[in-house]
């Protein structure tokens, strides 16, 4: 079994910050949060915390954690969505509120004061000195199924947010709301079809950056808190952030003095992280290649958590200096600092992928979307002359981006001798706001072209061979069985892990960060790449033309485990070669390491069987 664990990560990170010399974070390891910190000078680790009850969020994000900067207490959401307070020094952790169901908090404003929103619709001021009646609401908005709040920053002065307030915003979309302490609005940023992200205050709260795709790739803007100056600090082709699928994200942060932003850029899926004067229109200024996710500024250095395709995810910190004018001087020295996953992995049998693009040219009937490059990133396995096959990946989303981050799940399949390809059909990040939008209305028929356009052209040109697989999960698990059904794949079998196979169902049953956006995908045209071919996979159970593997937890919120269970008896009862995992106690993905461990055991087994088939 160690062949499998070697390659997941033995810890997770999220919300990771700076304290002077120290970085402070959540960490899970074996099924156990902690609160820790870590010298950035020393490399030593300490344990503050060895048991949090903070509730779930997603690797590397914020929102669930924040310091009090003048005392030794942690504020935290735990998870019964109660606001708690962790005292260092008193060695007492206990919850503050009761059946107030808390989302998101911020950093302390001051004392013992923290900024947090109620139940995604309600902003408020909390002081745990004033036991139960102890915040006031700030501001508010009716609670409906389209209108919601997320993404707190704030500022001496200020508390900026997003805000989403009607259906026809996309879960990627929404405004940006700046108030005062009163409530009072001081500012709004909208532009109706785009993304508005990440909004953070510099240090000194005389400026405000946020990510926008006003200019159509995802740019980082500022605007001084006079609120007259609005200023992109980013014109290359490039995106600076992703599409958030879930909230908390950190992709920039701003230097300690307030001087620049050091920032995560995205390179048709490869990452790089670079240093950026918001005074002047000068070139970025590279630090690293790879991701650095969830960046932190100290007064003396930049940390956050490294990864690449070769470079397991490892909590670094990057010295910084500063000269006597506004600009960024870097003294680039990356300092690892914690490891995250198994000592057996060893870093040179993992595999850096190539890029390559495909030309996915609509059909003559398809009139309403521009002719189209995919790109894709190949990772060959270490020996390509004894390659057993190709898998194509397909992210979820499905507006996402499989980027070259460490992923276990291709390191374990190119050590076994597959090919892995991650592909960028229409609707992907990492391409600009229009590639995005380029799917609404024909999801499951413009991505299923794009993706079959690109088997073909890369095994044309013998970039990849055969057997092919298709593998994905939630959106991309969709996709993988829209493939299973068309004749023109020709696959070998296909694995999908939470899949939709109901999207118009999806659209009542999932929660409303995603309601409605289906619609927005579906559209109201017929399928124009497919003619009339239905895009519900539950309709098209008796027509698999390969062996399926599907996965689904039956506690999923986000993608009920009940049509899939349907789908799986239509294809039952049709004969079909198809297996169904029901993974007891899991929700949308896997949070336990040996589920992770059994599902990729049980993958590869359907991958020997089916290419003893073949």
């Amino acid at each position: 079994m160690l062949d499998v664990i070697k390659y997941f990560p033995l810890r997770s990170v999220t919300d990771l910050g700076s304290r002077n010399d120290t970085a402070t974070y959540v960490s899970k390891q074996d099924g156990k949060k902690g609160l820790f910190e870590i010298n950035l000078v020393t490399g030593v680790e300490s344990c503050l915390w060895p048991e949090l009850n903070i509730s779930n969020s997603y690797s590397y994000s914020l929102g669930k954690l924040a310091w009090n900067s003048k005392s030794s207490k942690a504020y935290y959401i735990d998870s019964d969505a109660n606001l708690a307070c962790a005292d260092l020094n008193a060695s007492v952790s206990a919850p503050l509120t009761v059946d107030t169901p808390f989302t998101e908090i911020t950093q302390m404003v001051d004392g013992n004061q923290v900024v947090a929103t109620v139940d995604e619709s309600t902003i408020a001021l909390f002081c745990d000195e004033i036991a139960e009646s102890s915040f006031r609401t700030i501001y508010g908005v009716d609670k409906k199924d389209d209108h919601f709040i997320a993404d707190l920053t704030t500022s001496e002065d200020f508390i900026a947010f997003r805000q989403w307030s009607d259906n026809t915003m996309p879960w990627y979309s929404s405004e940006l709301v700046v108030i005062d302490y009163k409530g009072n609005t001081h500012w709004r940023y909208s532009n109706k079809g785009h993304m508005v992200s990440q909004p953070r205050f510099s240090p000194d709260g005389t400026k405000l950056a946020f990510i926008s795709s006003h200019l159509g790739n995802l740019s980082i803007y500022v605007i001084s808190t006079k609120w007259n100056d609005l200023t992109s600090i980013t014109s290359d082709p490039f995106d600076y952030g992703n599409v958030d699928l879930g909230l908390g994200q950190k992709s920039y942060c701003w230097d300690y003095d307030s001087i620049g932003i050091y920032a995560n850029r995205n390179e048709n899926g490869f990452g790089r992280f670079v240093g950026l004067d918001t005074s002047s229109s000068s070139e970025p200024i590279d630090i690293t290649k790879g991701f650095v996710e969830a960046p932190t500024c100290g007064s003396n250095f930049i940390t956050g958590i490294r990864s690449g395709a070769r470079t397991p995810p490892v909590l670094v910190s990057i010295d910084r200096k500063h000269t006597a004018s506004d600009t960024i001087n870097l003294e680039p020295i990356k300092r690892p600092l914690l490891t995250l996953v198994h000592s057996e992995l060893e870093k040179e049998t993992l595999v850096e992928p190539r890029l390559f693009w495909t030309n996915a040219i609509p059909t003559s009937s398809s009139t309403s979307v521009l002719d189209t490059q995919i790109a894709s990133r190949v990772y060959h396995c270490r020996k390509p002359e004894e390659s057993r096959g190709t898998i194509i990946s397909l992210h979820g989303g499905p507006v996402g981006q499989s980027t070259v981050r460490y992923d276990p799940s291709i390191a374990f399949l190119n050590s076994i001798g597959f090919d892995v390809v991650t592909a960028d059909p229409r609707g992907s990040t990492g391409h600009g706001i229009d590639f995005i939008n380029a799917l609404s209305g024909i999801w499951g028929s413009g991505d299923l072209y794009d993706v079959e356009s690109l088997i073909d052209d890369l095994s044309t040109r013998s970039i990849i061979t055969g057997p092919f697989f298709a593998m994905g999960s939630s959106a991309g698990g969709y996709l993988a069985l829209k493939l299973a059904t068309s004749p023109k794949s020709q696959l070998a079998g296909v694995i999908a892990s939470s899949p939709v196979v109901d999207p118009y169902g999806l659209s009542i049953f999932t929660h409303r960060f995603e309601k409605s956006y289906t619609d927005i995908l579906l559209g109201s045209n017929l399928p124009i790449y497919q003619g009339t071919q239905s895009r519900t996979p539950i309709d098209e159970a008796t027509m698999l033309q390969c062996p399926v593997l599907i996965f689904h937890g039956n506690k999923d919120t986000v993608v009920p485990i009940d049509a899939t269970r349907s789908y799986v008896a239509r294809a039952v009862q049709s004969n079909k070669n198809i297996k169904f995992v029901e993974i007891e106690g899991e929700g949308h993905g896997w949070s336990k390491p040996e589920v992770n461990y059994e599902v990729t055991r049980v993958i590869q087994e359907f991958l020997n069987a089916n290419l003893e088939r073949n």
